[in-house]
């Protein structure tokens, strides 16, 4: 008897069938759904997932019989087509047979199990990782990363898209625990073998680690593209959440977030690319803010050390003026001595009153180099302040217009893949290494350049 696929994700069928190729028979339970156009309408059924097959051959007997939003059993033939338009490829479903399911509670449990489990409560994560580098404290994530693999004689590693060069690939291995060499705290996935018996070993894999020591989260890494499904297996899923350890992922291109592993995740990044990134931002961010911490500590200090030689220069002025006020008054009780030690007197007068001359030119020296001291951290902190912006906002007249799955097909046709695919073509064509689309990238990879 051929197996009743409520969920077509979990079935893998899609990899197993490749353009033109079909199976003959099969069986898939899910929502009829109508969309009607200006000119005609498309027939689709529909899983848990929304994962979508499109409808052909269907009578017009059945036709009259179908209502949108209910869910049928189909009996057909499924196919695949691929387009330029759509390299990823079209299923469809050339029907056979149909019949409404009355009894819905097969495909309403499982629909129920993937609602219960997006209820989960998510922790921010990103926050912890934020307080462990803060503090210096060793970060312990277990990262789950699809397998290397070679293509043109050279090696692929999704993990290099997470860094540009040797000083950032340092960051990440000691400030976030990325061992690149020994691979201690890596765990490969197998997506292209037997998927059913990998998920179960990667789920044994972290169990043991879980059991060695403390994790204080795990991390999703693939590339996009194809061999998404594991991550939308509600059963693995449901694994997963059931560890108690929060989680990262970083799966596919930017359009492969629909996946249910990075709906559950307590914090998604687009791609790999943007997870690195990602990264290295919360290292820049604790960086600068204790940068500022310092320079302000400088600032209270020297504030400080100026009020105390305020202080003193007032408490100088107003000795003086005392001291003028006594001798004064010595003065004037002594006219009837001697004139001699009037003169002396006046000698002595004359004598302190340069020694307070001497005085207050010191103390106004030591007041201009405390100024010069103080100005000097307050320039290099402003100077500091210029240099810690490095972000450089480009204004074009004009946007080019280019479809990025096109894009990655041209460029996996001629041997490149992954999230450095741009940057690994320009160096191999002698192009400038930017990583971004531009005109002479198009135009090298023979695709039609339209502006916005």
């Amino acid at each position: 008897m051929v197996k009743e696929i409520v969920d077509f994700q979990e079935a893998n069928l899609w990899k197993n069938i490749n353009d033109g190729d079909t199976i003959k028979e099969i069986i898939l339970i899910g929502k009829y759904i109508e969309v009607q156009g200006k000119e005609k309408s498309w027939e689709y059924l529909a899983d848990i997932n929304m994962i979508t097959v499109s409808l052909k051959g269907i009578n017009n007997e059945d036709s009259k019989k179908l209502e949108n939003g209910k869910i049928y059993k189909i009996i057909g033939e499924l196919k695949k087509y691929k387009t330029l338009e759509n390299p990823k490829g079209s299923n469809q479903l050339e029907v056979k047979e149909i019949e409404k399911v009355e009894n819905e509670n097969i495909y309403l449990n499982t629909l129920k199990r993937k609602e219960e489990i997006l209820k989960r409560k998510k922790i921010d994560v990103l926050s912890v990782i934020k307080k462990k580098i803060d503090k210096k404290e060793k970060i312990n994530l277990l990262y789950i990363v699809s397998k290397s693999f070679d293509i043109n004689n050279k090696k692929r590693d999704i993990l290099n898209d997470l860094y540009l060069n040797e000083k950032e690939k340092k960051i990440l291995k000691y400030d976030f625990g990325l061992d690149f060499e020994n691979e201690s705290n890596i765990i490969r996935m197998k997506t292209k073998t037997n998927e059913f018996f990998d998920k179960k070993r990667v789920l044994s894999e972290i169990r043991k680690k879980q059991k060695n020591k403390k994790i204080d989260g795990l991390v999703f890494i693939k590339g996009g593209g194809n061999d998404l499904d594991y991550f939308d297996d509600i059963v693995f899923c449901e694994k997963i959440v059931e560890l108690g350890v929060p989680f990262i992922t970083a799966i596919g291109h930017t359009n492969d977030n629909d996946l249910l592993l990075s709906q559950l995740s307590d914090a998604n990044y687009n791609t790999p690319t943007r997870l690195g990134i990602g990264f290295l931002e919360i290292y820049n961010t604790i960086n600068s803010e204790n940068i500022e911490e310092k320079l302000g500590s400088a600032k209270t200090k020297n504030v400080i050390f100026m009020f105390i030689i305020v202080i003193l220069l007032g408490y100088s002025i107003f000795s003086t003026f005392f001291m003028k006020r006594e001798v004064k008054e010595k003065n004037e009780t002594t006219k009837i001595e001697e004139v001699s030690r009037e003169k002396n007197i006046k000698i002595e007068e004359v004598k302190k009153e340069e020694k307070n001359n001497t005085t207050k030119n010191t103390l106004k020296e030591n007041l201009n180099n405390l100024k010069e001291k103080i100005i000097t951290p307050e320039k290099k902190e402003s100077n500091n302040q210029k240099n810690i912006s490095t972000k450089k906002v480009e204004n074009k007249s004009k946007k080019l217009i280019y479809s990025e799955d096109y894009l990655y097909t041209v460029l996996s046709w001629k041997g490149y893949r992954g999230e450095r695919a741009i940057q690994e073509f320009q160096r191999d064509n002698g192009m400038k290494v930017t990583g971004k689309v531009d005109e002479n990238l198009l135009k090298k990879l023979g695709i039609k350049i339209e502006y916005k």
